[in-house]
């Protein structure tokens, strides 16, 4: 009678890690065909984003009590201490808005943590009728990662984004998925990227103050980042056996006439307006200022750099 008993508690027992391994699989079949990958999604709202905030998150705690007085044409805009982490200027940062062409710098942050920069990708036919601004690459060529980096964020070329977001070993799709789990890593809520370059007015949109974060966060994860944002000299790739010849040049204007700029990241559709993104620095500190919807290309750059620089939060 014993022996049954004991027989019948093993046999339980077995049973119950029978079935837990059982559940277990299902939960990995269904992280595989959930088209949303909401269980995963979740599981990283949990384990990463609260750490995150602390770490990339600008603090807004100085600029409650030091609210920002100035004149901006944009609709949304933020200044960034890199520094010491405060939010030290805001307009409407939250709102959300076309990002246009500053969307690369997620598509370059992307790029260095998934892409090795000396890998060569193939040009293909739908990347290369990409309209401009644009490298203008004939379909076939195989082009470096890092050139096509340069090209990305000096000259703002939308065929580099296309390319590069093609290289990517999941294929474009993924690349864009990888796109937005960052911003989710990060703890965003006002952005949704559809595509890597900003063409996409319509479906995809972010926010200044999402736009800072994944800038800081760039700049403090990859410090190369200033290498592809801040380039002032002229880039050319030579011909080879797989690419023809090509050359570009920086089109930011404020990267050369502003004193102790150092990157910036420029934006324009018809329907997004300009955009911005930019970091400079003066007597050891450096800022990041963002903004979208501007009826002007620099002028509201220039009120926030100058604001920026010379308000020291504690």
């Amino acid at each position: 009678m014993k022996k049954i008993k004991k027989n019948k508690k093993v046999f339980i027992v077995l049973l119950i890690l029978v079935l837990i391994v059982g559940l277990f699989f299902i939960f990995l079949e269904y992280k595989k065909t959930d088209p949303n990958n909401i269980v995963s999604k979740s599981l990283a709202s949990h384990k990463i984003v609260a750490p995150v905030n602390t770490g990339y998150q600008p603090k807004n705690d100085w600029l409650k009590d030091n609210p920002a007085n100035i004149t901006l044409t944009a609709e949304s805009a933020i200044i960034i201490d890199q520094n010491t982490s405060q939010l030290i200027m805001a307009k409407d940062e939250h709102k959300k808005l076309p990002p246009a062409s500053i969307t690369k710098m997620l598509t370059l942050i992307t790029v260095l943590e998934n892409i090795k920069t000396d890998k060569l990708c193939t040009v293909s036919e739908q990347a290369a009728s990409t309209q401009p601004n644009k490298i203008t690459m004939t379909p076939g060529e195989k082009i470096k990662v890092e050139d096509l980096l340069y090209g990305l964020m000096m000259i703002s070329a939308n065929d580099a984004a296309e390319v590069l977001a093609e290289c990517y070993d999941g294929g474009r799709t993924k690349f864009i998925e990888k796109m937005n789990e960052r911003v989710r890593y990060l703890g965003l809520k006002d952005s949704l990227f559809k595509d890597p370059n900003g063409l996409n007015d319509l479906d995809q949109f972010s926010s200044a103050y999402d736009m800072g974060v994944i800038t800081r966060y760039a700049i403090m994860t990859k410090p190369e980042t200033l290498n592809y944002i801040g380039r002032k000299d002229d880039y050319s790739v030579f011909a080879t056996d797989h690419n023809e010849s090509h050359y570009w040049y920086q089109i930011s204007q404020l990267l050369s006439s502003y004193p102790g700029m150092e990157g910036a990241k420029t934006g324009y559709t018809h329907i997004a307006k300009n955009t911005y993104i930019g970091v400079a620095s003066r007597d050891g500190r450096r800022i990041i200022i963002v903004y979208l919807a501007a009826q002007t290309s620099t002028s509201d750059a220039t009120t926030m750099l100058e604001y920026g620089l010379s308000t020291k939060p504690n």
